[in-house]
């Protein structure tokens, strides 16, 4: 178990290092600096060269690994980025909205950066987000993405090493969105709250990475995973989601150290999962601590705090999972187990119903 650890954290800290260096390069080789305010006009100095009035203007007019910096204004556009950039605005008081149009920011370029900006009002289609990520190596970090109709921030198809840190991500449909074999990502240091549905939701993912993130008062589960492997969830805060914190689908994942509480149904829900591991968290004041169901089967559940929940472990799938070693404190019950019925009270309505029968064959026969 403590080897596994090592090895998780070993992994984490290297991914880490890793975009942080490919960010550093990127600075680095930076050709122009390039600034946009709508006071600009004709007279400014370096007008339609390194100054603009409209953030899409000085995107098409920059070159590759150019830096854009954009005024505490407001801009009503809809960015398309086909090259690789870093835009960034000061300190969150420059805002993008998009003006419920298609995406705010859609990427197609790889190795982009978008720094410091409030990203809202994209279009309420679906597929559609405050930021669309349709390139790889592309790093969201610093910004308030809010009141986006479907997505703060979704990927495209078989996009890799997205790093999304350090951003407020809030009245959204779903926080984050990744979908279509989304592969090796970093979900970092982010808050995420009060989205209609999950907070984070991957489906076919695999390498995914969500670490230190503050997730809470989402409409649905914190984070829903499903049909997704080689996941790993770790050190993060859930609290006051009003489905369950962590959902998994079909897919294995690693659920280690975090903090979870008063979620409406279980602290963590497994659904046909297989092989997760859910090692020392804190569960606490939840309706369920964990859920097993469907057939979710070789789950390694040890070493949690799971206290004050009305069910600590609730397991109707009797298929080979391991919950030794777990400290139960104050649950109304700890651990139940068993197959239940799809039906509430099936066998009391199969003798209602036997009994009805019973009394029509007598009657008829008198």
């Amino acid at each position: 178990m403590r080897d596994r650890k090592k090895r998780i954290i070993k992994k984490i800290f290297i991914l880490f290092l890793i975009v942080n260096l490919l960010i550093l390069m990127q600075s680095m080789v930076c050709s122009k600096e390039i600034t946009v305010s709508k006071k600009y006009n004709n007279d400014t100095p370096g007008w339609m060269n390194t100054s603009f009035n409209s953030i899409q203007k000085a995107v098409d007019n920059a070159e590759e690994n150019d830096e854009i910096i954009i005024s505490n204004e407001t801009f009503y556009e809809n960015i398309l980025v086909n090259k690789t950039l870093t835009i960034k605005g000061e300190k969150n008081n420059t805002i993008i909205d998009g003006r419920m149009f298609d995406d705010v920011i859609c990427i197609s370029s790889k190795n982009t950066n978008i720094n410091n900006l409030t990203i809202t009002n994209s279009s309420s289609s679906s597929n559609t987000g405050g930021i669309n990520i349709q390139g790889d190596n592309v790093t969201i970090k610093d910004c308030i993405i809010k009141n986006n109709p479907w997505s703060g921030i979704r990927t495209g198809y078989k996009i890799k090493n997205s790093m999304i840190k350090n951003n407020i991500i809030y009245d959204n449909g779903y926080g984050i969105f990744f979908n279509y074999q989304n592969d090796n990502s970093y979900i970092y240091q982010n808050q995420i709250y009060g989205n209609i549905w999950d907070g984070i939701y991957a489906d076919k993912s695999s390498n995914l990475t969500i670490y230190n993130n503050t997730i809470y008062e989402n409409g649905d589960d914190g984070i829903g995973i499903q049909n997704s492997h080689d996941v790993i969830v770790f050190e993060n805060i859930f609290d006051s989601n009003l489905e369950n914190g962590i959902y998994i689908y079909f897919s294995d994942v690693n659920i280690l150290e975090n903090n979870i509480s008063n979620n409406e149904d279980s602290a963590v829900f497994l659904r046909n999962a297989d092989d997760n591991n859910i090692n020392k968290n804190t569960i606490i004041q939840n309706q369920k601590g964990i859920t097993l169901i469907l057939d979710s089967s070789n789950n390694q559940i040890h070493e949690n705090t799971i206290k004050n929940n009305n069910i600590g472990i609730y397991d109707e799938t009797t298929k080979n999972n391991n919950y030794d070693d777990n400290i139960f404190i104050l649950n109304n019950q700890d651990v139940v187990t068993g197959e239940t019925n799809e039906v509430p009270g099936f066998e009391i309505i199969i003798s209602i119903f036997s009994i009805i029968i019973c009394f029509y064959i007598i009657r008829k026969n008198r």
